[in-house]
């Protein structure tokens, strides 16, 4: 299992920024995003229930005794705080004119 943020861009109610982050561990990054996406409470992104994220960052291996057995999984989150690649792995989603798509990029 890896570890993945889960990111979208900006962070309801706050003016500043910051982002919404979720540390997820999952198999892949899709798999990070469908467990933030059947999870993430709507209070947490402006009332849309199954909001979109914008990014996924691939942070490290989970190393914890139970990952497999437990299986995909939110760590933390959500939290709110700038988010910063630090020379990881990561995917950005692609827009379409202003339409978020189902399809990624690996950057």
């Amino acid at each position: 299992m890896n570890l993945y943020e889960v990111i979208f861009h900006g962070s309801y109610g706050k003016a500043d920024d910051a982002d919404t982050i979720y540390l997820v561990s999952a198999p892949d990054f899709k798999s990070a995003i469908d467990a933030v996406w059947c999870n993430a409470s709507s209070s947490n992104h402006g009332g849309e229930r199954f909001p979109l994220a914008d990014v996924v960052h691939e942070i490290g291996v989970d190393s914890s005794r139970h990952a497999e057995a437990v299986g995909t999984r939110i760590i933390r989150g959500p939290y709110i705080q700038c988010a910063y690649n630090y020379g990881w792995k990561s995917w950005n989603r692609k827009i379409d004119g202003s339409e978020k798509t189902n399809e990624w990029e690996e950057n």
